[in-house]
């Protein structure tokens, strides 16, 4: 079981490589403006290496602004063999072309409905609320001719979410030949291409943002629902605490635990992530 850090800045890579982790992932999964420069690539794969860690280049929705961008990145990475995480299917398409990356599916293009958090079932027959239920916690990788298309395109790996409900479904998808990735806290619910933090900060370009999601996070309370919710980045999340019981479910289940720097995890430095990993047991 390998455990890789996840971050989209620099000065926060310098941390993740320092601790007791088998993989960096290094990239931005949902905002395409803060989609790297090749310099900046350069340079977090320089660091990774050198600190004898698997270097994984993770990549969001993009627009076809930034399609050109992100083809020359994967030119780039082509001669180091990554495994790259994808969220859009038109880097996808590029990926095809460069038979030396290794693609690995994003959980932005595998659909999971239990990521919404104020659904119920309200149904008086016990028989349709359980086969609700078991639609409801499946992923979108449940279906046959997912896989299938997956198989079309090489791809053998894919990221999923912290819903404890769907873990029972996790092992099949092993069986079918998936190996899976598993993000430890937060479940994104919802995203848009404008970011509301920039707007909140007021930030009007997104191309010389500063981004204050580099810091900051906003926490959302719905208080009808009584559901608490982050802001960060372009997407709102979910946070759930893994228990020592879950994690130990999950060891014939999953490949890889995905830990998030950021201003919700609120892990952020070595000590502070090599700590939480020694209390995963694994």
């Amino acid at each position: 079981m390998r455990v890789s850090i996840q971050t989209d800045n620099l000065n926060k890579l310098k941390e993740a490589v320092n601790c007791n982790c088998d993989e960096v992932r290094f990239g931005s999964e949902f905002c395409e403006w803060k989609i790297p420069s090749l310099t900046v690539l350069k340079k977090a794969l320089k660091i990774v290496t050198s600190h004898n860690k698997k270097f994984t280049y993770i990549t969001p929705k993009i627009s076809s602004t930034n399609l050109k961008k992100i083809k020359k990145q994967l030119d780039f990475l082509r001669d180091y063999k990554c495994r790259i995480v994808i969220n859009d299917l038109g880097v996808l398409n590029i990926i095809t072309q460069e038979s030396d990356l290794f693609p690995h599916l994003g959980r932005q293009l595998v659909y999971i409905a239990a990521r919404c958090p104020w659904i119920s079932f309200d149904s008086d027959r016990w028989t349709e609320k359980k086969r609700l239920e078991k639609s409801y916690h499946q992923t979108s990788l449940n279906f046959d001719p997912m896989i299938d298309f997956l198989n079309d395109f090489n791809i053998h790996s894919a990221d999923v979410d912290w819903i404890p409900q769907s873990f029972q479904y996790y092992k099949d998808l092993r069986k079918k030949g998936i190996d899976l990735s598993i993000y430890l806290h937060l479940i994104p619910i919802t995203l848009t291409r404008k970011c509301h933090i920039a707007r909140f900060f007021q930030e009007t370009n997104p191309e010389n943002c500063s981004k204050p999601c580099n810091e900051k996070s906003l926490f959302l309370k719905q208080k009808i629902m009584q559901l608490e919710l982050f802001l960060w980045d372009n997407a709102v999340f979910r946070y759930i605490e893994p228990s020592r019981e879950e994690i130990k479910s999950l060891r014939n289940k999953v490949n890889e635990f995905i830990i998030m720097l950021n201003s919700i995890t609120k892990l952020e430095n070595r000590v502070e992530i090599n700590d939480f990993i020694s209390n995963l047991q694994l």
